[in-house]
């Protein structure tokens, strides 16, 4: 939800955010959690911001275009 954190000429001025977030599994290096972390950033935008989107959750169809979009912000 969009959080009003301020009125400034009697407009307020509100935030929003997207997360990515995943937990570490077993053999993982910091890369590969980052890497699901971004994933999910990505697919969290993708699916209309704004939102949480756990990296394990991701279909496979939304995890390959958060893929596709983190490689081509890189």
């Amino acid at each position: 939800a969009e959080t009003p954190i301020a009125t400034v000429g009697g407009r307020s001025i509100t935030i929003t955010a997207s997360l990515g977030v995943a937990a570490s599994i077993r053999g993982d290096t910091s890369a590969m959690l980052l890497k699901r972390c971004d994933q999910a950033l990505y697919g969290a935008k993708h699916e209309g911001r704004n939102r949480v989107m756990p990296g394990l959750q991701l279909e496979a169809a939304a995890a390959e275009r958060a893929a596709k979009a983190f490689a081509a912000s890189i």
